[in-house]
């Protein structure tokens, strides 16, 4: 979602594949698991 409006959908590996803002999403997912 984005601004309220649904930006993307699929399935997980059809959303990865897309390389949109889903894939930001789980990069930014991951960044935060990271130990700083």
């Amino acid at each position: 979602m984005e601004e309220g409006q649904l930006v993307e959908m699929g399935t997980h590996e059809e959303l990865l594949a897309i390389d949109g803002l889903y894939v930001e999403l789980l990069k930014c997912e991951e960044a935060a698991k990271l130990p700083k």
